[in-house]
């Protein structure tokens, strides 16, 4: 018996609450149609706005995330082009664009990071060619997140010289972006070329918790004089 009544409020509690309990009980009870035709109305004023999430490429985000964290990569690549290359005949009918601009990028970073573990070239140029048609973003830290990503995806191909000229037009886009700063430094140290000490410090003065992760880097802790040389720099201020 005891048993049964777990089970019972288990399966009460996975219940959706339609309406609130209040109405139910005021309206519901004395009249039935009343309550009936209130739910209809909603469902007919809120099923448009289902329709149009469900047509945006970010919808589906969550289930990209959770085929990366499950290590599907390929799944998760080919589940992110997919999404990606609809935005074009999409774009027309969805009019919260700021909203979809954003999530687009969204699914771009991720489809990079599968991109990433599957270490293969075709990735590269897929994935180049989209951004080539990506939505144009006022959010323009969005826009040169998603360039750092795929400067990430050619440093792991070893396109060295490719990474580094994603990450600059990434800097063109936002000179104020972190990451990419910190990127162009790093690929500077390793390649000999640009000014890695002032991409570190803009970095740092933008964002301090990049100071951690610069001094604690070990491919740059090797290179103490540069280190001295960058607490020198951000000592002045």
């Amino acid at each position: 018996m005891e048993s049964e009544i777990k089970k019972s409020n288990y399966k009460d509690a996975l219940e959706p609450v339609e309406l609130p309990f209040v109405f139910k009980i005021l309206v519901g009870q004395r009249w039935p149609w009343v309550f009936k035709v209130f739910r209809w109305v909603l469902f007919i004023i809120l099923y448009p706005f289902k329709r149009i999430i469900k047509q945006m490429p970010g919808a589906n985000v969550g289930h990209l995330s959770k085929l990366y964290d499950d290590k599907k990569y390929e799944e998760g690549y080919r589940y992110g082009l997919e999404q990606l290359s609809s935005w074009s005949r999409r774009q027309k009918s969805n009019v919260f664009l700021l909203v979809h601009d954003f999530m687009w990028w969204q699914i771009f970073d991720q489809t990079c990071y599968c991109a990433e573990e599957l270490n293969r070239a075709d990735t590269l140029v897929l994935l180049t060619e989209l951004i080539s048609k990506a939505p144009e973003t006022n959010i323009i830290h969005l826009k040169a997140t998603g360039l750092c990503h795929l400067s990430h995806v050619a440093w792991k191909l070893n396109q060295s010289q490719t990474a580094f000229e994603w990450v600059e037009k990434a800097i063109k886009v936002d000179d104020t972006h972190a990451w990419a700063l910190y990127l162009r430094g790093w690929y500077g140290v390793v390649l000999e070329q640009g000014q890695p000490l002032q991409d570190f410090a803009s970095a740092i003065q933008i964002d301090p918790s990049f100071k951690e992760r610069v001094f604690t880097d070990e491919f740059l802790i090797s290179k103490s004089p540069l280190l001295m040389n960058l607490e020198a720099e951000l000592a002045k201020g």
